[in-house]
């Protein structure tokens, strides 16, 4: 009987070093967990204050975790596993960054979910992926933190950011005036040069004749309605949205992940 009890508790001491303990995988309601220490502390407590007014002011929790490791899931899993384990409400954002292969990801729940759409995931991230491979994180969880409280006020507002409705940047506002402009000028002077021309060709009619063509003479002319048609005019759409999965705690997930 010693011996069996010696045994179980011998396997019992194995199967705690072999399977991974993901408890690590739960904040303290914090907004900014920063495991991987890429924040200097006026950093992470300059963040914390951003994050916790944007969320205290659309009830949706926006959270940035870091870690060095993975714990044997995947980015989106592990992401996934940290809000639910942790004490966020049912509508929120994380926004992960893991060094052990330098992932990122997404995670979002509840309204968080309609916030934070497929493509304007991939907005933020072409926003911010830049900073994140120069190694100036905060800049990058900044940038984050800001766009999150304008795609949360717009979803708030009706408009969710989606496919042909995402934010223009100031550069690209410049550019699409430019180029209106240049437009109306071409068309403008296209057409003014067309009727430039229309009117040199114009002559001083001196008898009715010359509006007939041939030996057409016309007695009697009217209209006569024959009916109307109506054709439909097909209107494709782009799709949009956001893409959902189930959690391993059972719970709906929106997200992305990939390398930075």
């Amino acid at each position: 009987m010693k011996k069996k009890i010696l045994l179980l508790t011998v396997l019992t001491l194995l199967l705690m070093l072999i399977v991974p303990d993901v408890s690590f995988a739960a904040g303290d309601g914090s907004r900014v967990v920063d495991y991987a220490e890429l924040l200097t502390d006026s950093q992470r407590n300059s963040l914390s204050n951003k994050l916790d007014g944007i969320s205290n002011k659309y009830g949706v929790d926006v959270v940035i975790y870091t870690d060095d490791s993975l714990y044997g899931m995947t980015p989106q899993a592990c992401a996934d596993d940290f809000y639910d384990n942790s004490d966020y409400s049912g509508d929120g954002i994380v926004f992960m960054l893991n060094m052990e292969q330098r992932d990122w990801a997404i995670s979002t729940k509840g309204f968080g979910i309609t916030a934070f759409t497929d493509a304007g995931q991939q907005y933020i991230m072409d926003e911010i992926k830049t900073y994140l491979s120069e190694n100036d994180y905060y800049t990058a969880f900044d940038k984050f933190a800001d766009l999150a409280d304008d795609f949360i006020k717009h979803a708030k507002d009706g408009k969710p950011y989606d496919k042909g409705n995402l934010p223009k940047k100031p550069f690209k506002l410049v550019q699409d005036l430019i180029i209106s402009l240049l437009a109306g000028l071409g068309v403008g002077g296209i057409r003014a040069g067309s009727l430039k021309a229309e009117t040199q060709t114009v002559r001083r009619a001196t008898k009715a004749s010359s509006y007939l063509l041939g030996n057409i003479q016309l007695t009697n002319n009217n209209e006569i309605f024959r009916g109307s048609e109506l054709r439909p005019i097909q209107r494709s759409s782009g799709g949009g949205g956001s893409s959902t999965h189930v959690s391993s705690s059972g719970e709906t997930h929106g997200g992305s992940s990939g390398k930075f």
